[in-house]
């Protein structure tokens, strides 16, 4: 009995700090796009920050993008190949548009197109 009454006592003080601490939030729309080398994610919310119930509650947008695409040499045989990254996360409420890029650009391994010894044993039988 004491533990039931115990677990009733924490639940409902947990609910009520969480009606006190918590902004209300409405997610108005979210979306994921994935297409080949390149990928976005955005989400769109109604936030009310102030404690004052007749506030207009404020528009947030995040999300982020990601890209890829492959920079070709221009001899194939001597020149190598690289691959350009591009990441940004973005933020946007009443303050504006806050956009952070991240850019890299990474080398294509090599590739070795010889076989192996034990791959040509094992293919051969």
């Amino acid at each position: 009995m004491i533990r039931s009454t115990t677990y009733l006592w924490l639940i409902l003080l947990f609910s009520f700090w969480i009606q006190q601490s918590q902004a209300v939030t409405h997610v108005i729309y979210e979306f994921h796009i994935r297409e080949a080398g390149a990928e976005r994610e955005e989400k769109g919310e109604l936030k009310n920050n102030s404690t004052d119930s007749r506030a207009e509650p404020e528009l947030k947008i995040t999300g982020k993008r990601y890209g890829s695409s492959v920079i070709l040499g221009k001899n194939p045989e001597k020149d190598n190949n690289y691959i350009f990254v591009e990441n940004a996360t973005y933020f946007a409420d009443d303050s504006g548009y806050h956009v952070k890029y991240n850019y890299t650009i990474e080398r294509v391994p090599d590739l070795d197109s010889r076989l192996n010894g034990q791959t040509l044993k094992t293919t051969v039988g």
